[in-house]
């Protein structure tokens, strides 16, 4: 092997120093992207300068996602509030414009007590499709999904979300079929399969590349014409619940399930609320493995924990 020059040391010495620099340039620049918000983790955006960015990154906030977080933080994909939020259609074409595609969240089994359509009055029974309080999330009261009064309201809220620009809707409570079920309901599983085909049906009438990607009950794909309707699926706490990690058998088949929809070249999400950094790594490692997108946040998803 030949000895180098004098010149050539001083070359490798000067691009050495260069790239150095242009390092510390796009470092700096990554952090100072994401001193905008809290949101942002300073961690995640420091180990995006030695790894590749993921194919995909997603972020689900449902509290405090507004225009200027959003627009400084880097994401992908985002399933944020529509009401709490408060984008228009300018901030929506304006985040688009950087690449990201914005979800709007939409619970359609149950009903929320702070939103617009609210009445005054309203409580279990009155009006009549209105079912007892989540206990879980106070405010929160299920709802008889197949009455039409109650599709109305959702319907008026698709047409809003869709006139607005977003690019999708992300349908929450879907599972709420199992709760009608145990309450004697016979035909609660093919209701709300009727529902969501409906309501990509009514979506894709206003905008053709509406996506529609409903959350948990990825097992609806068994009956006739669901999958055919939705543009992928979400899914929580797959592999943890919080930070305990659930035995294989307590998920074997939405796993299962996650895979046929993720082959049919659908999105899957996956969202977590684990909080120990091991099981925010090893779930996300777990998500690349079956090709899924996945999500890290608190339970009140009004934060990122993404190592």
């Amino acid at each position: 092997m030949k000895k180098s020059s004098k010149l050539s040391n001083v070359y490798r010495k000067y691009r050495r120093t260069l790239y150095i620099s242009l390092i510390s340039l796009l470092a700096a620049a990554l952090l100072f992207s994401c001193s905008f918000s809290g949101y942002c983790s300073v961690e995640d955006n420091q180990k995006l300068v030695s790894k590749p960015k993921p194919e995909s990154r997603l972020i689900c906030i449902l509290q405090g996602a507004d225009y200027e977080m959003l627009s400084a933080c880097s994401f992908d994909m985002a399933i944020i509030d529509p009401d709490d939020s408060g984008l228009n259609k300018t901030d929506l074409k304006s985040l688009q414009g950087q690449g990201k595609k914005m979800f709007a969240y939409l619970s359609i089994g149950e009903a929320e007590n702070y939103r617009d359509y609210w009445g005054e009055g309203w409580k279990t029974g009155s009006p009549d499709f209105l079912e007892k309080e989540n206990a879980d999330w106070k405010g929160n009261f299920k709802v008889k999904y197949w009455d039409k009064k109650w599709q109305k309201i959702i319907f008026t809220m698709l047409a809003q979300i869709a006139d607005t620009g977003y690019d999708g809707v992300y349908l929450d409570v879907v599972d709420a079929y199992k709760y009608f079920e145990t309450s004697g309901y016979a035909n609660a599983r093919q209701q709300m399969v009727d529902f969501v085909i409906s309501i990509s049906e009514y979506s894709k009438n206003i905008n053709a590349d509406f996506l529609i990607i409903p959350q948990n009950a990825e097992e609806l794909i068994e009956s006739e014409g669901y999958l055919a309707a939705i543009d992928g699926a979400g899914r929580e706490s797959l592999w943890y619940l919080y930070d305990n990690l659930q035995d294989e058998d307590d998920f074997a088949d939405s796993l299962a399930y996650l895979d046929s929809i993720k082959a049919s070249d659908r999105l899957v999400f996956v969202i977590s609320y684990c909080s120990k950094y091991e099981n925010i790594k090893d779930f996300k490692r777990l998500a690349r493995s079956h090709g899924f997108i996945s999500f890290v946040g608190t339970k009140e998803l009004d934060q990122i924990l993404n190592p």
